[in-house]
């Protein structure tokens, strides 16, 4: 008990410090982002969807709002789900048995990369950085025990990113391609990895059924999104970009992505190797943003804490 103690107090000071940086970091005289006033005003017409996004941002702005509206109130989600990520990477670390110096290395380089700016934005970044983090998190334990009940988790993961941001869907389909690349194939033949994915699609249907009755807005939103910017991304700029926006913590992940793809003990999760070369892959066929991307580097963190 004395030895996983040091390893938890190190994750809950990482955690408290991620949670607090809005707060005491921010100066006052900064306004919210042009960004942050339209997300907020559309928890002013409260729906399951909306031209530019799904609608799980607008029901924590509506909370905020309810919660007085002061500029706190929205800072305080953006450090809540930095601190929660922070909590997964570093079980994702005590899953696969790293010690206090896995755990610290891990937290220390999710600390200091581009999260920092990314949580303290009130934008649904940093709900795909949580909910694909706690996806690998339930995949990894999918590995690791096959618990039927993790099968169920993941399902209502996906569902919730799918509520958060649009993008999870290159997660989705990536940890798809994964799936049947890699030895985990044997989930197809699991009736519960159906059932959960079923579940996935019921937590979502909701925005599902309010694109389909507004004739799939969605689609209008990235075509304008393509024709007005992404046609004019570098794919260059894009893998640049990777190693820009985690650029402090760079030898960290990049570890954990040779750990994964060439150490004996780190192949046994491969699936994760996989996820990451999909959705890079992805993102370059559409020309995605650099940033598109980063919401998959707080998994390799946690397995460069490992290496």
């Amino acid at each position: 008990m004395k030895a996983l103690s040091r390893p938890v107090y190190i994750i809950a000071l990482f955690a408290g410090i991620k949670f607090l940086i809005p707060f005491l970091l921010i100066h006052p005289s900064f306004e919210l982002h042009r960004d942050e006033f339209l997300y907020l005003a559309d928890s002013d017409h409260m729906a399951w969807g909306y031209i530019e996004m799904p609608p799980l941002l607008a029901v924590l702005g509506w909370l905020s709002k309810l919660a007085g509206g002061s500029i706190y109130t929205v800072y305080f989600w953006g450090g809540l789900s930095g601190a929660l990520t922070m909590v997964v990477i570093g079980k994702i670390v005590l899953r696969l048995k790293g010690n206090s110096t896995a755990v610290f290395f891990a937290c220390l380089a999710f600390l200091c990369s581009g999260f920092l700016r990314m949580h303290i934005l009130f934008q649904p970044n940093f709900l795909d950085v949580f909910f694909w983090t706690l996806g690998s998190y339930y995949i990894i334990c999918l590995v690791q025990n096959n618990r039927t009940l993790d099968f169920y988790y993941l399902g209502i993961c996906l569902g919730l990113g799918m509520l958060g941001k649009y993008s999870t869907a290159f997660y989705i389909l990536s940890f798809a391609v994964a799936v049947v690349a890699t030895g985990q194939r044997k989930w197809l033949r699991n009736r519960h990895f159906y059932f959960a994915m079923l579940l996935g699609i019921l937590i979502c249907l909701p925005n599902l059924y309010w694109q389909y009755k507004h004739q799939f807005p969605v689609w209008h939103h990235m075509d304008l999104l393509t024709r007005q910017q992404l046609q004019y991304n570098s794919r260059k700029d894009f893998l640049i970009d990777q190693l820009l926006i985690l650029l402090p913590g760079f030898f960290i992940w990049m570890g954990g992505l040779w750990y994964i793809l060439m150490k004996k003990e780190g192949r046994k999760y491969m699936i994760i190797g996989f996820l990451y070369m999909g959705i890079l892959g992805l993102l370059l066929y559409f020309n995605g943003k650099g940033y598109y991307a980063a919401a998959i580097y707080p998994t390799l963190i946690a397995f460069g804490g490992i290496w």
